[in-house]
Parts: structure tokens; sequence; C-alpha cells
């Protein structure tokens, strides 16, 4: 296989793609930052206060659904 031909099939990073999609210098989207311990723990607690909830609600449903 000739090496031109090769190269068709590649695409490098530093160029940009055969239908020009490829826009390596536009701004990427922010990485978000990690959350503080005191904030992981306030997430950890408001998610699981959320789920029991969730549970206490389905079962309080289902109590009265059977229950006459």
């Amino acid at each position: 296989m000739d090496s031109d031909i090769a190269s068709e099939h590649t695409y490098p990073l530093d160029r940009p793609s055969r239908h020009g999609l490829a826009t390596p210098d536009l701004s990427a989207p922010e990485v978000p930052r990690r959350l503080s311990a005191g904030a992981a723990v306030i997430a950890i607690l408001l998610i699981s206060l959320g789920l029991w909830a969730v549970i206490v609600a389905a079962i309080g449903a289902l109590a009265s659904a059977l229950l006459p």
C-alpha cells in the first residue's frame, strides 16, 4: 500500500478532518470542579433523605391499598 494512500485514512490530531468538522481551537466546556468535603456530605445526606422519602411514600401507598 502506498504511503500517500495510507495517510488518506488517518486523521492526525494536528490537522482538521477532511470535512472540516474538527475544531480543536474552540474553547472546551468547563470541567466542573470537585465538591468540597462538606458539600459532598450535604449532597449525600440530601440524596439519602430523598430516597427515604420515596421509600416511605411507596410503603404508605401499598399499606393504604392493602389495608381497608
